[in-house]
Formats: structure tokens, C-alpha cells, sequence
């Protein structure tokens, strides 16, 4: 009959565990053996691909029900890559798609409507500033002319014609001279010198008087007409520069205003024929199959049922590829390279036997003192008899380690990362630091600390 590796250990230590002294503790007393190494660990079968399965839609929030549910999903069981495991009633979907619709319809008629005004506006805007431009022009350029043409020749104007008249009046007065001077010595009748020289007398007389008028004449132009109409020129053109300004940045606004309200429409046209495609989209997800073949998880659903958007419907496991799942010690990491064969036993089903390989070793987040780490078997081959959720035993083989010194594994205390034991002489119990070897699941190597005839005190509690 062949024995397990833990059950031949103790066996061959029975001496020493039969030597233990009767009282408050138990004492082991190492000796050289040979050893059989191994680990035993015990985990749980589980799918390597388990997915979880939900009522996923974009863009419908509202309540639904239950339309039609799979035997399998009610009951639990295996169902085919797929299978439809439920489907949800599209009435209220479809009520929803209908006002989507009606709303994509009425934003694309808003967004013509803004898309016409805007081109009305901004035509009527460029006549406009086209006006108030020509205006500013004109404005401007007339200023320029008054200032280069017509208000020096208004300034000339005035000058020649006050020097006209000022040498008139010189001709006028040389001209009576004159004739006083002719008639003087001349024997004419007094009638007709009088007259004539009458008649000088008056003519001057009148050039003086039309000088004195373009005197005045003169400085009215020079001193009001020419500035007041400089003055309102210059007044016209700032006018018209300033109220050009305002133009562009009233229009500028305008533009800004109407390019915001054309945005916004074509913004709600989008937002609404996005939330139509997103309703469109749900429609197929109300059917909601296996992602491949396998194990669900039963859930409490029948037709009629309420359901919610996001709901988890069950989790579908790949019941073709299972792991064992477990979380192993340090020192079991000398077989569980990944890649290690190890031999798998269903607990409920003790006369089935199975192959895994090592798939991963992972150490757990906060171990402490003594770390563990989370190890993944992935089964070769199958049963009939295997679940996800079977207990299952992990057994590595290693070597036999001869003549070596072994003692109980619940003899060994480790913390802050030293191993020891209690090593009982001179009546008392002394901590001896060790260093651990391979071992199986009732006993440890000793590499380092103990000799043999050494009495090692057992834990009271076991």
C-alpha cells in the first residue's frame, strides 16, 4: 500500500514523538530522516473567463420589462454561445425612438430657418457698412479737397479780389489828379470842368466805398467762413469715422450673436440625431445573449419582470477552460514556478484525479509578516463531475530530501521575517533562529539552527 508523503514522514518520526514527556507541553526531538517534500493546498474551481453579462444601453433610461427569460438563467445550468438569455420589452424604447425622431425633425427645421436668416442678415449687415464706409470716405475726402483746393482758393479768392478793388481806388484817385491837374491851366468853360472833375470825384468816391465793403468782405472769409467751414467739415468727417466704429462693432456683435444662436442650432440638430442613433443603437441590446458557451449564474427573473438599464443579468462562465485558484506560502514557491505540473483532487469526488500547470503567481497586496501569494492552476482536461465553486486539492511532489533534519511544521513560529523554534535544555525553553528547508504539509527541513538530539517544544494548543 503506498502512503501519502505527510502520513510515511510521521511514521518514520514516531520515536521521536513517542519520546514527548507527559505534561503542559509536548516535545519533539529531531533526528536525521528522509524527508518527502510536497505541498498540499486547498482552493476552489473557477471559470478563467467569467463575464459578466448586463443590460447595456447608451442612451434609454427609463423602465422596462421583461419580455422572455432562458430556462437556464432562472434555474441555473449550461447554455450555448448566443443563446438568448433574456429580452426585454421595446414598447417603451420605441415610444422613446418615436419623440427622437420628432425632435431631430423639428431641430433640422430650426437650424434651416437660422441657416437662412443668418445669410439674410449678413447681407443686409455688408450693405450696411458698405453704406456707412462710403460715407466716411466721402466725408474724409472732402475734408482733404477743402483743405488742398477749394479753402485755399476761397482765402485767394478773398485776397485778389480786396487787391482789385484796393488798385481801382489807387487808378481812381491817380485818374482825378489828373484831370486837376489838366484843368487847371485849360480855358474851359467852369460848367464842364465841374463836371468832369464831378464826375472823378464820384467814381472814386464809389471805389472807395466798394473797398471798404470787400475789406469787410475779405475778413469774413478769412475769419468765419473759411474756419466755420473747415470747422464743419472736419466735424463731418470725425462724424462719420466715428459712427463707421460703431458700425463694425455693432455689426461685429450681431455676427457673434447670430453665429451663437447658428451654433446652438446645429449644436441641438446634432445633439438630437446623436440621441436618436444611441436609441437606434439600444434596440438590438434588449436581446441579451451569451458571449460563449458555459455556466450562468441563476437569477431571480421571469417575464414581466421590471428591469433597469446597467442591470446585471448573471455572470456566464467558460466552463471549458477551469483554474484552481489558492494562495500559497513562501517557502511553497519552490514548486509553483509557472509552468509546475501539479495533480488536482475535487474534495467531493476523492477518486478523481486531475492535471494543472501553474499558470500565475501573484503576491497579495498587504501579506504582512508572512506573505501570501494568489496562485492560479489551469486543469488539464475535464470531468463530468467538476463545477465551478468544487473545493479542490492542490498536490505538488518534490524531492526527497535525505537525512535531513526535519521538525513539525506548527513547531516553527515566524515573525519579522526570522524563523524559529523553542528548543527545550536546562529546564527551559530557548527561541533558536532557523533556516527552513522544503518540507510537506505536517513536516519542515530544518537547513540551519538545530542538531539532531535537539528537543523542539510543540505548540500546547495542538
Amino acid at each position: 500500500m503506498k502512503l501519502a508523503p505527510g502520513l510515511a514522514a510521521l511514521l518514520l518520526l514516531a520515536p521521536a514523538l513517542r519520546a514527548a514527556p507527559e505534561g503542559d507541553e509536548g516535545l519533539f526531538v529531531v533526528k536525521l530522516v528522509d524527508l518527502p517534500t510536497g505541498l498540499e493546498r486547498d482552493g476552489r474551481l473557477e471559470a478563467a473567463d467569467a463575464r459578466r453579462v448586463a443590460l447595456e444601453l447608451e442612451a434609454f433610461a427609463g423602465r422596462l420589462r421583461a419580455l422572455e427569460v432562458h430556462p437556464a438563467l432562472r434555474r441555473g445550468g449550461r447554455v450555448e454561445q448566443g443563446a438568448v438569455l433574456l429580452r426585454a420589452d421595446p414598447a417603451p424604447l420605441e415610444r422613446e425612438l418615436r419623440g427622437a425622431r420628432e425632435a431631430l425633425a423639428a431641430a433640422r427645421v430650426t437650424l434651416a430657418q437660422d441657416e437662412a436668416d443668418h445669410a439674410l442678415q449678413a447681407s443686409a449687415a455688408r450693405d450696411a457698412l458698405e453704406q456707412v464706409q462710403t460715407a466716411a470716405r466721402d466725408a474724409a475726402q472732402e475734408l482733404e479737397h477743402f483743405r488742398a483746393v477749394d479753402g485755399p482758393l476761397l482765402l485767394a479768392s478773398a485776397a485778389l479780389s480786396l487787391a482789385a478793388h484796393e488798385h481801382h481806388v489807387d487808378d481812381q484817385r491817380e485818374e482825378l489828379a489828373q484831370l486837376e491837374a489838366i484843368y487847371a491851366g485849360a480855358q474851359l468853360a467852369p460848367e464842364t470842368q465841374e463836371i468832369v472833375l464831378e464826375r472823378a470825384r464820384r467814381n472814386l468816391r464809389r471805389a472807395e466805398e466798394a473797398l471798404a465793403q470787400q475789406r469787410v468782405r475779405a475778413r469774413v472769409v478769412t475769419e468765419r467762413e473759411h474756419p466755420e467751414r473747415l470747422r464743419q467739415l472736419e466735424e463731418q468727417a470725425r462724424w462719420a469715422a466715428a459712427r463707421l466704429e460703431q458700425t463694425q462693432e455693432r455689426l461685429r456683435l450681431d455676427a457673434v450673436r447670430r453665429e451663437e444662436q447658428l451654433a446652438a442650432a446645429r449644436r441641438a440638430a446634432r445633439d438630437a440625431e446623436e440621441r436618436l442613433g444611441e436609441l437606434e443603437a439600444d434596440l438590438p441590446r434588449l436581446t441579451v445573449t451569451a458571449p460563449f458557451a458555459g455556466a450562468v449564474e441563476p437569477a431571480d427573473l421571469r417575464p414581466g419582470d421590471a428591469l433597469s438599464p446597467g442591470q446585471t443579468i448573471t455572470t456566464v462562465h467558460d466552463t471549458s477552460r477551469l483554474v484552481v485558484r489558492f494562495e500559497a506560502a513562501e517557502d511553497d514557491l519552490r514548486l509553483l514556478a509557472p509552468g509546475a505540473k501539479v495533480r488536482l483532487r475535487p474534495l467531493a469526488f476523492g477518486e478523481v484525479t486531475l492535471r494543472g500547470v501553474v499558470a500565475a503567481v501573484q503576491e497579495v497586496a498587504g501579506g504582512g509578516e508572512a506573505p501570501t501569494y494568489a496562485t492560479l492552476v489551469e486543469v488539464e482536461g475535464g470531468h463530468p463531475l467538476l463545477r465551478v465553486g468544487l473545493r479542490c486539492r492542490v498536490e505538488a511532489q518534490g524531492e526527497l530530501a535525505r537525512r535531513a533534519l526535519a521538525v513539525p511544521r506548527r513547531a516553527v513560529t515566524i515573525a519579522g521575517g526570522r524563523a524559529t523554534c523553542r528548543v527545550w535544555a536546562n529546564e527551559r525553553a530557548t527561541p533558536v533562529e532557523v533556516i527552513l528547508g522544503p518540507g510537506n504539509r505536517e513536516l519542515v527541513q530544518v537547513l540551519r539552527g538545530l542538531v539532531a538530539g535537539d528537543a523542539v517544544v510543540l505548540p500546547e494548543d495542538e
